[in-house]
């Protein structure tokens, strides 16, 4: 009896611990996808390189999605720049109004399954009044997603996606503009 229970244990386990995370991305593009593969799936997307030094630090092109133009993310109106090294995705910037932060929340949650930490921070308006901030992120093996409820002002929310990859390539080229940054002065 108590082999007949392991056994059913190994098989009704072992496919849930061994599924795989569902991969982060970006309006059906996986990290890693290149422009092209990206305007293919987002047509509307306006594609550039970076325009100075400070945007060159998130990639060597942006391509864009707007609200106005019908852009939505998690079913809600949205405004997405998505960031390149190299032809290569590695980041993205999507921003909401924070009232819609509950929904796109419980959308990523039901994609990407609980957040791997969940953070709440007290933040100072320009006012001086108090809001509660709540920082939710998932961490994948190569990539990570993190929701913010409140972005540099309270009606904006932001949900960023990163590779490590870009991590560590942002990491490089801020290092650089600073150094270049400290030349002139």
């Amino acid at each position: 009896m108590k082999r007949l229970f392991a056994a059913v244990a190994v098989f009704i386990i072992a496919p849930i611990a061994l599924a795989e995370e569902e991969p982060l991305e970006i309006k059906g593009i996986s990290f890693g996808a290149s422009e092209t593969q990206f305007i293919e799936k987002n047509p509307t997307a306006e594609c550039k390189n970076s325009r100075d030094e400070q945007e060159a630090i998130m990639g060597d092109r942006i391509c864009r999605l707007y609200e106005p133009d019908g852009t939505t993310y998690a079913g809600v109106p949205a405004n997405i720049s998505v960031f390149f090294f190299a032809d290569k995705m590695d980041s993205a910037l999507i921003l909401l109004n924070s009232k819609d932060f509950n929904l796109v929340k419980s959308a990523l949650i039901l994609k990407y399954g609980k957040p791997t930490t969940t953070k709440m921070e007290r933040l100072t308006t320009a006012m001086g009044g108090e809001i509660l901030n709540e920082k939710n992120e998932w961490q994948r093996k190569d990539s990570k997603a993190i929701i913010n409820r409140y972005a540099g002002k309270i009606t904006r929310c932001i949900v960023s996606f990163s590779s490590n990859a870009n991590v560590t390539e942002m990491e490089k080229r801020y290092k650089k503009d600073i150094r270049n940054r400290s030349s002139d002065m």
